[in-house]
């Protein structure tokens, strides 16, 4: 609006000038550039209604380093012909620089769509996420435009580099019986408060356990089988403050995180995945067990990730989770130390944490 405004204040000096020295050329002038200001106000004000612009992103996930294409796609009503500059800005949800830019793009060539399409490359593990906030529509001079707010995201995941490590499960983790919430949907239990099966009424089997509504239907004994809880007997804890690390070795912390999390699960250990949660400001926690759970719990800690938590993790879990059984404790914190229930088991360096992995053993 700016442009605009010297446009009207240029006009007024000319007719201004018209009228203190009685020059018709100048006021004619004058009038002249009030109607090409009132023609571009009105044309100004018929675009600003018939544009809509959006922003989007075709993957959801990327790899570091590579590029990613992001989309401008605006809308028009037919006969269109104008420029536009895009203002838009990328951010990582960890907290990093936010950058922001100006993009511009041509006319529009009279259609009803237009699409814009640049890169970004991302140097750091995390949620990026790309926000059009404004946009400059010029009229049909190039001379004047109006700026509109637009609020159109997309984002994109920039998921770590996972190196499988050795990972000896014992008896104690194999035969670890407990409660929770999700059953086995293969072997059948203890847990009285959640049928897994019905079978018929053999010798010995007690008469608490019989099926009476389903035995009256099909008049046989039916006893019920309980279900068998899967509990996790390993919670993972990742601690890290974004404040207290660079960037190097933060692409470092959250790739020893996935590749602990990948070769605990693979080892076919169910385990929590736990974090402080800069959004719930409290302790957040996944299930993991398969790839599906694994990739669904590095999308949320990197959305949440790098607050700085009231008090040590493991009280911190105890006190919020209690009665909630397990073995053991893995933590791993900023500086890549890895203590197993409390004790410090492994040191790796930031920037060959690669080779840290390779020699690394976990007995559980």
């Amino acid at each position: 609006m700016l442009n605009l405004l010297i446009g009207i204040l240029i006009s007024g000096a000319t007719l201004y000038l018209a009228l203190l020295f009685k020059s018709v050329p100048l006021a004619l002038l004058g009038f002249a550039q009030l109607l090409l200001l009132g023609a571009a106000v009105f044309y100004l004000a018929f675009l600003y209604s018939a544009v809509r612009c959006a922003v989007e992103i075709p993957l959801a996930a990327a790899e570091i380093g590579q590029p990613v294409a992001v989309r401008i796609r605006t809308y028009f009503r037919r006969g269109i012909d104008t420029r536009m500059v895009y203002r838009l800005s990328c951010a990582n949800a960890l907290g990093r620089k936010k950058t922001g830019r100006w993009l511009e793009a041509g006319p529009a060539g009279g259609g009803a769509e237009r699409t814009y399409q640049y890169e970004i490359v991302p140097d750091s593990y995390g949620s990026y996420e790309v926000c059009l906030k404004k946009v400059r529509i010029y009229d049909m001079t190039g001379l004047f435009f109006i700026s509109r707010r637009i609020k159109s995201r997309a984002s994109v995941l920039v998921l770590p580099a996972i190196q499988e490590t050795a990972v000896r499960l014992g008896a104690l983790v194999r035969n670890f019986y407990a409660d929770a919430d999700i059953y086995d949907a293969e072997r059948p239990g203890y847990d009285s408060s959640e049928l897994f099966d019905v079978r018929p009424f053999r010798d010995g089997d007690k008469i608490q356990n019989i099926h009476w509504k389903l035995s009256a239907k099909t008049d046989s004994l039916l006893v019920k089988e309980n279900s068998l809880p899967k509990a996790c007997p390993l919670i993972l804890l990742f601690d890290c403050q974004k404040k207290r690390v660079g960037k190097e070795a933060l692409n470092a912390f959250f790739s020893v995180a996935a590749s602990l999390s990948f070769s605990v699960m693979a080892a076919g250990c169910p385990h929590y995945a736990v974090w402080y949660s800069a959004r719930l400001k409290e302790l957040a926690r996944m299930r993991v067990e398969d790839e599906e759970g694994l990739y669904l719990f590095l999308c949320r800690y990197m959305e949440e990730a790098g607050a700085q938590a009231p008090s040590d993790l493991t009280e911190l879990y105890k006190e919020q989770y209690r009665g909630d059984a397990y073995c053991f404790s893995v933590l791993l914190n900023e500086t890549l130390e890895i203590r197993v229930n409390g004790e410090r088991t492994a040191k790796l360096d930031a920037r060959r944490w690669k080779e840290g992995l390779q020699g690394l053993e976990l007995e559980l």
